[in-house]
């Protein structure tokens, strides 16, 4: 059986990785679809709300990556725990392989969630609600490559700290 612990503690450093990675991109999402996030932020304020969609898009740059990072360690450590939980049971042969091939499974359920059901996950969509309107092809492109680019980052550090983790362990 695997360790959950030892899975927790790779799962927080690669978490910090993924999550400064989806950071960088949810900024820079932010601030090259400018205008478009702005028009979306439009759409949900009142007529007297007391902040404008430009305010808020400000505010949006910053809170986006922040957490964006908050998410990553987050997840990082749910899914350490899982895969120091599962680790015996994961195909892949050495620790790296089953860290990328748990990476992919969990990045292919939350595209099911964001881009089938609309539930909002990764930190742009959540910040800017893209998920309940059409905004078109170029934000999903965005999305679907930044998150799988992410979570190979992560899957490749998960296994390679759960190795040097668990050598340390048993040393």
């Amino acid at each position: 059986m695997g360790k959950a612990t030892v899975g927790v503690k790779a799962g927080i450093v690669s978490g910090v990785v993924y999550g400064a990675v989806t950071a960088l991109t949810t900024y820079l999402t932010l601030f090259f679809m400018r205008e478009q996030t702005i028009a979306i932020i439009a759409s949900y304020l009142t007529p007297n709300s007391p902040v404008t969609a430009e305010q808020a898009y400000r505010s949006a740059l910053v809170t986006g990556p922040i957490s964006a990072i908050i998410i990553g360690i987050v997840l990082g450590l749910v899914v350490g725990a899982i895969y120091g939980s599962i680790y015996e049971r994961i195909p892949g042969g050495t620790a790296v392989p089953k860290g990328i091939l748990l990476s992919i499974g969990v990045w292919l359920i939350f595209c099911a969630l964001e881009f089938t059901l609309g539930i909002e996950i990764t930190p742009t969509s959540a910040v800017v609600g893209f998920g309940k309107i059409g905004y078109g092809a170029e934000y999903y492109a965005v999305s679907f490559t930044s998150g799988l680019v992410a979570w190979l980052i992560y899957g490749v550090l998960l296994g390679t700290f759960y190795n040097r983790f668990a050598s340390a362990v048993s040393a």
